[in-house]
Formats: structure tokens, sequence, C-alpha cells
């Protein structure tokens, strides 16, 4: 098989283990999103309590490092190519973020009378978990999607990961070592914690996914990428983008707020890819 052929053949398949994976995360923070007080929570011993919404975020996060590392593992990162790294990377997360904040306008819209400067900067420049305390009470009013502080997170693990990406390769046991006493002494000490946002409190778990690709510690069963699972794996990003302004109508229905989840995400997934058609060609 051809160079071009493996290449092809990769653009039709894929990882069905992580797709599962991703569809379980969406489903675990729309529920937590629908049961508010009421959400099942987890308690790690010597840890603290997390509900099952930030386990989906969790996932979501080792699902980044794991597949993040699958596409650039024969990439040699250095100063004169890591710009291109940024930019694709980039590029895949601020148009959907953007068009997130229009749709959220248009079902919001008495939103915008919160709306400063200093709001309006740190929510455009995806920088919202390093300027904002999440855990402030006033916070809500301001934010426009509040799930694009996830967008702020992967941007921040991002930035990181060149430098994760070679420190795997020479010394994976020191790195996941070294990723783990960074999120426990940030926790511990710092009080940074995983509602935060902060990509500190998150490290241990993208660089764990990175390691399990490092690895090949995963699932090898493969899929075409026209598979209905497929379908709602990549969906479920922009599920995970849009739903939390959609709410309100589960209280007034609940297939209504499914129906109108699943078409306005599958909207924003269809700009966003032609978005990306474009940046791909440019």
């Amino acid at each position: 098989m051809t160079v071009i052929e493996n290449e092809n053949k990769q653009k039709k398949e894929r990882l069905i283990f992580f797709d599962i994976l991703r569809i379980c995360a969406i489903l675990l923070v729309v529920s937590q999103h629908i049961l508010g007080m009421n959400t099942p929570a987890i308690k790690i011993p010597g840890y603290e309590t997390i509900p099952i919404g930030k386990i989906g975020v969790i996932i979501f996060v080792f699902i980044s490092g794991a597949l993040l590392y699958l596409t650039s593992e024969k990439m040699t990162f250095t100063i004169n190519n890591i710009h291109i790294f940024y930019y694709k990377r980039f590029s895949r997360l601020y148009p959907a973020m953007w068009i997130s904040f229009l749709i959220a306008i248009m079902f919001q819209p008495d939103i915008l009378q919160f709306q400063t400067l200093k709001y309006w900067l740190v929510q455009l420049s995806g920088t919202m978990v390093y300027f904002l305390d999440f855990n402030s009470p006033n916070i809500s009013p301001y934010m426009i999607n509040p799930l694009t502080y996830f967008i702020s997170l992967i941007v921040g693990l991002y930035i990181m990961y060149p430098i994760i990406h070679n420190a795997i390769k020479k010394y994976p046991y020191y790195t996941v070592f070294g990723a783990v006493a960074i999120s426990i002494m940030s926790t511990s000490f710092y009080h940074i914690t995983i509602y935060s946002g902060n990509p500190l409190a998150y490290l241990m778990y993208f660089v764990l996914g990175v390691c399990v690709s490092h690895f090949g510690t995963y699932p090898r069963n493969m899929i075409s990428h026209e598979n209905v699972i497929v379908f709602f794996s990549d969906l479920s990003f922009y599920i995970f983008l849009t739903h939390v302004f959609i709410l309100k109508f589960w209280q007034i229905n609940p297939i209504l707020f499914v129906v109108q989840a699943i078409l306005i995400s599958y909207m924003l997934m269809l700009v966003d890819g032609n978005i990306q058609d474009i940046l791909r060609y440019r």
C-alpha cells in the first residue's frame, strides 16, 4: 500500500473507541445541566466529589490529548514550524466558538446589556478561565455562552502541547508523573480546581490521553467515517457548545429541547465545516 493510499484509508476510517467516548462525554455534561442540583457525583478518595458533568469534561480533555498525539505523532516541533501547528489548532476552535456566541445572543438578546469591553475581550479571545473568577456568583450574567470556557481550557493545553509531545517521546513515564504532580499541587496548594477550567487542573488527564496514544494502549477497532456513530461523535462537540442556552426548552417540552439542540448543533457543524474547508485550502 502506498503512502497516499494509506492516508486516504485513514481519512475514511475512525477509531470507534474515541468516538464512543466522545458521545458518552456529551451525555454526561448534558445530563448534569438537566438535573441541576440533583446531579449524581463520584467521590474520589483523597480528592473531591466530582459531578458527572465534570467527568464528561475530563473525558473530552483525555480524548483531545489522545487524538492530538495520533495526528501529530511524526511531527518534530521547532521554532520554524510551531506556528503552523498553532494556526491549525486554533483555527479549528475559534470559528465554532464565535458562531456559538451569535446563536446564544439570538436565544438570549438581553445578555448584551451586561457586556463590558473586558468581557467582550476575554470571551472573544478564548481566555475566560485566565481572567474571570468562575466561582463568583455574579459571573453568570456576563457569560454569552458559558460553555466556551472549554475552548479557553483547550487553548491552554494546546499551547503546552509541543513541550508535552517532545517530552512524552523521550521520557513518557516521567512526563506523566510530572503532569500528575502539577495537577495535584495546583488543586491542593493553589486552589485551582476543575471547576475553574484552568488547564493546570486538567493537565494530567490531557497528558494521560497523549500517553495512551503514544503506547497504543487503546482498542484498535475501526469504523467507516460514514458510520452513524461517527456522525453523532462529531455532532457531540457542537451539542456541547450550544445546548446550555437551549435548556429552557427542557421545562417546556423535553422532546423540543432534544430536537432544538440537535438541529442547531447540526447547522453549526455544517457552517463550521465549510469554514474549515476554506481555511484548509488557504
